[in-house]
């Protein structure tokens, strides 16, 4: 009787343990063909909350734009009661097929005035040219009669210009590039003739926002220097920022101070991040991921969206 017992446990486990384990014909996919597993985007509403400036989250809401990409807008209260409407692109670099370039109106290097386009002029050129245009914010400052850029400008390898004209403490100070590896990097100008020169993709930039994870401080800026801002930065682990605040607006969104938007970055936990040019050129474009068509999203100060000297742009390989 022990015996059949033993021979009726052996069959039984035998049956299970068929049952349990799965084909090698079946369902389950060979090791080149399962899933690829990525990591989990930043949770944008909850670390902008955290941000020493912020007293209230009034509305938020955060679209995928593709895999590796988010859009995240806010309605907020600062800490001094005034509003702003924020805008704030997210976008995992350490994806393969996610990739960050310059957008400029034209490759070559004008003899005369520089050209200027909108966004979205720049984003129908650009896109199905070796990507799809997922994301874009305007760049460097420029020379208002001259329309030349206050900074360097490389564009996918090319070098269009390498010059730096400073305009006080604000414009042509710094530079913001990426390399062909997709690794952001933010300086200042004296940092470009030694690293800046060899990036595939820079643009000047402005005042420093982050630096090393933390805040710079601002403070000594006048309270009202409040504008339309748009700015970018960076973490360590390979997420980048596109930052547009809306102003001039009163009650709706006033605009913010340089200090505001580096605790901002600091929440984002970026490591560095640079302000950009500001006021009526303000603006970030997406591409609809529902209708598949450019939009630009917040609400330009102009009333349009201005015709900009270049961009940075986030790209998903097809």
């Amino acid at each position: 009787m022990k015996r059949s017992s033993t021979i009726i446990l052996i069959l039984l486990s035998g049956l299970f343990l068929n049952g349990c384990h799965k084909p090698e014909n079946g369902n389950e996919l060979p090791p080149d063909k399962e899933p690829m597993q990525y990591r989990e985007m930043p949770d944008v509403q909850n670390l902008v909350k955290k941000a020493s400036v912020i007293k209230e989250v009034v509305s938020c809401s955060t679209t995928t734009l593709t895999g590796g990409v988010q859009e995240t807008d806010f309605m907020v209260t600062l800490t001094n009661g005034m509003k702003e409407n924020i805008f704030i692109i997210s976008a995992d670099l350490d994806r393969d097929s996610i990739f960050a370039r310059v957008a400029l109106p034209s490759m070559e290097k004008p003899t005369g005035e520089w050209p200027r386009r909108t966004l979205s002029t720049m984003a129908y050129a650009l896109d199905l040219n070796g990507g799809l245009v997922i994301a874009m914010i305007n760049a460097d400052f420029w020379n208002t009669t001259t329309f030349v850029p206050k900074g360097p400008v490389h564009c996918n390898g090319q070098v269009i210009s390498s010059t730096f004209q400073p305009s006080g403490n604000k414009q042509g100070i710094s530079y913001v590039s990426c390399s062909s590896e997709d690794k952001m990097n933010i300086d200042y100008s004296a940092s470009y003739s030694a690293d800046g020169v060899a990036f595939p993709n820079v643009t000047g930039s402005g005042i420093m926002l982050a630096w090393d994870g933390k805040q710079v401080d601002n403070s000594s800026w006048p309270a009202d220097d409040r504008h339309p801002r748009t700015a970018i930065g960076y973490t360590k682990d390979g997420f980048v920022y596109f930052f547009c605040v809306d102003g001039r607006n009163a009650g709706v969104s006033e605009g913010m101070t340089y200090d505001e938007m580096g605790s901002i970055f600091e929440a984002l936990g970026c490591d560095r991040a640079v302000n950009l040019d500001g006021g009526g050129s303000t603006q970030l474009l997406v591409r609809n991921p529902s209708t598949d068509k450019f939009e630009t999203r917040n609400k330009p100060s102009d009333g349009s969206a201005r015709a900009v000297i270049n961009a940075w742009v986030i790209m998903e390989k097809m």
